[in-house]
């Protein structure tokens, strides 16, 4: 009896249902998607996912549940209160608060079953595509990806899980309120707010708390980019701070802004901006704090998402400057001898018998070797943060080996006629004044330029060094030597590189405290590995972030519509009102559009337009890692997501308003 009457009412009731359902299905193909992503053998076998990025996107998985678990459950209670009346008449016709409590949940169980069922079907492709996303962000060709029934049933599991949660909101709800409330719920007294310009004027300070926020945020990532002196409870701060201003400056706006334009009389005698600024100052006034969570929650995936991407293009970035070349060779020349300084017992692997290995497994297109030079001074690093430690010495490369290296990445050679530059490869020493030095070598001086290019990058484990010309490091001991080899493209693959990487590893020992420690070492080190382990962690982090943003999104839109929909009782009444003081089906439309759009606006606003101070600093913090040329990625990518997000703004207020149209205009 209970099932055939709950499931009347789902029917009777779908115009109402249409969003809970609309989010809980949308929720299920977000769920379906990772947890298939998590057990993918596919993904296991090509990309050698580690168990700790399972673990990981396991664990954000159940975080998200536990949030939609909240969510649905707040969502639940607005779900009754659209149908608060008709429980309250079936208590007084002698039905039991259980009675009830089953006819809901058998509606509720029937909705999650069918949003579970659309929900996994939508989840097959949206699966799809994030393995395409991922793919192409490790570099990989993509191929139809199987699907998991471990992530199947994680993802019903998680689903009952978070019926479960919600079911035991309602039955919290029902088991508390009185037959009269359910009845007469909605003659309750409204209340104005006092002192509006009061309220506007902390919506004032809060707002400029946020700019103040943002604006040391900025200031703390340049100083994490400049000096890596950035400590973690300065961005604890103003991220706190933040988030609180941005939270306060909505509910004071809601409570103020509304009250001003009722005074306005001018504004009040036009049609009926009256009735429609009445109604807005009664949901907005007792929304305020739930308007400024959300508020928050938006503005956490709107940066979330913004970020994610942008630090894929960092990453790229970095890969192209830390391994300029396929394999790079980092040695100690020590004394000569070709043993190592970490151990004079065993001896590293000869340059030559090296090179023989390589070409076992891959072809060598070219070589380019170099060498770091010293005088045992130290004078550079005086004009640094360093200035005065004793085991620090300034290193030189020859101009020729230098011009060797940088001319097959695109770069001009350099010509140098008793000249000098400084080449960084930190941050940190990339803003040391260096102008301010004087080099003299061998009787003769040399006089500093700038570097012709900012973006040098050469492999190694230096801070920075300087380059002369080949005369200068004649009397110099060659202390340091390296060498990048480029391999034909289409020799090798990531198999044979593997092979290779364990032939080039040795056994060293070292002593400490009177005991003798074995561990492997290689002195070689491969771009491809180095790109797999950056594409698979921002593969990861990316999707992770997409998903939560989603996730959060997703939520916020749907408490804004079943909000506004669990209202629809009191303002059917009121526009039944508005009808009979002249008011036509145009002008009522109107009117809700008005008012649904304001409420739905108003914590969706902000959040939005912070993509673009997001965006700039993003820039900044780009161009100050020396990648200028992918400050156009970061402009795109905000706009992407604010698109993106401005759509599904759109979907549900589309949703709402047309529920709300059919349920309260007076024709």
């Amino acid at each position: 009896m209970y099932i055939k009457l709950a499931a009347r009412n789902v029917k009777r009731q779908i115009g109402s249902y249409l969003i809970y359902f609309m989010t809980v299905a949308l929720t299920v193909a977000l769920m379906f998607a990772v947890n298939n992503i998590t057990y993918s053998e596919q993904l296991q076998e090509q990309a050698q996912m580690s168990a700790s990025l399972r673990d990981s996107l396991t664990g954000i998985t159940v975080f998200i549940s536990l949030v939609v678990a909240f969510v649905l459950s707040y969502a639940t209670s607005f779900m009754l209160k659209l149908r608060k009346r008709e429980f309250g008449t079936y208590l007084t016709l002698g039905m039991t608060r259980g009675n009830i409590l089953r006819i809901f949940l058998g509606e509720t169980l029937i909705l999650c079953g069918a949003a579970l069922g659309t929900g996994i079907l939508a989840g097959l492709f949206i699966y799809q595509c994030f393995m395409v996303l991922i793919m192409r962000l490790m570099e990989m060709e993509f191929t139809f990806a199987s699907y998991s029934l471990r992530g199947l049933i994680f993802t019903v599991q998680l689903v009952a899980g978070v019926f479960l949660v919600s079911s035991l909101a309602s039955a919290l709800y029902l088991k508390r309120v009185s037959i009269y409330s359910l009845i007469h719920g909605e003659k309750r007294a409204e209340k104005s707010v006092r002192h509006p310009g009061l309220w506007m004027l902390l919506a004032a300070a809060a707002l400029l708390a946020m700019v103040i926020s943002v604006i040391g945020l900025r200031g703390e990532l340049r100083e994490l980019v400049l000096t890596y002196s950035a400590e973690l409870g300065g961005f604890v701060k103003y991220i706190v701070t933040a988030v609180i201003s941005l939270t306060l400056f909505h509910i004071a706006l809601a409570r103020g802004g509304v009250g001003l334009l009722q005074k306005s009389r001018r504004l009040g005698c036009r049609g009926t901006n009256t009735f429609v600024l009445r109604q807005l100052g009664s949901a907005l006034s007792l929304n305020s704090v739930m308007l400024g969570a959300l508020a928050a929650l938006l503005a956490l995936a709107v940066v979330g998402a913004n970020l994610s991407f942008i630090q894929k293009m960092i990453e790229e970035e970095a890969l192209r400057r830390d391994f300029p070349y396929d394999i790079m060779y980092a040695g100690n020349l020590a004394d000569g001898s070709g043993a190592s300084l970490f151990s004079a017992e065993e001896p590293k692997i000869p340059i030559s018998e090296a090179e023989e290995k390589i070409k076992k497994y891959a072809d060598i297109k070219a070589k380019h070797p170099y060498t770091l030079y010293t005088n045992g001074t130290s004078y550079f690093y005086g004009f640094t943060r360093y200035a005065g430690n004793p085991d620090l010495q300034d290193y030189y490369m020859k101009e020729s080996d230098f011009n060797d290296f940088v001319t097959p990445l695109g770069y001009e050679p350099v010509r140098l006629e008793a000249q000098y530059f400084v080449v960084a490869n930190d941050a940190q020493m990339a803003q040391v004044d260096w102008s301010k030095t004087q080099l003299s070598l061998r009787g003769r001086e040399y006089h500093y330029v700038d570097a012709p290019q900012q973006e040098y990058r050469i492999f190694q484990y230096i801070m920075f060094f300087v380059v002369v010309p080949d005369e200068a490091v004649e009397q110099m001991t060659a202390e340091e030597d390296f060498a990048a080899y480029e391999l034909e493209k289409g020799s090798y693959t990531l198999e044979s590189l593997e092979k290779l990487e364990k032939e080039l590893t040795f056994t060293e020992t070292e002593s400490y405290m009177g005991e003798n420690f074995e561990y492997e070492r290689c002195n070689y080190y491969f771009r491809e590995f180095s790109r797999q382990e950056r594409n698979r962690s921002v593969a990861i982090f990316i999707v992770s972030a997409l998903y939560v943003s989603a996730v959060f999104l997703l939520m916020a839109m749907a408490i804004l519509a079943l909000k506004t929909l669990s209202g629809l009782s009191e303002d059917k009444k009121r526009y039944q009102i508005l009808f009979r003081l002249g008011a036509g089906k145009k002008e009522q439309c109107r009117a809700l559009r008005r008012q649904t759009f304001t409420f739905f606006f108003l914590p969706f606003a902000v959040p939005v337009l912070l993509g673009i101070p997001t965006a700039l600093i993003s820039a900044e913090i780009v161009k100050l890692c020396d990648f200028a040329n992918q400050i156009h990625t970061v402009y795109t990518i905000a706009a992407a997501v604010g698109i993106v997000m401005t759509l599904i703004y759109v979907l549900y207020y589309t949703a709402t308003y047309q529920i709300a149209k059919r349920a309260v205009i007076v024709r």
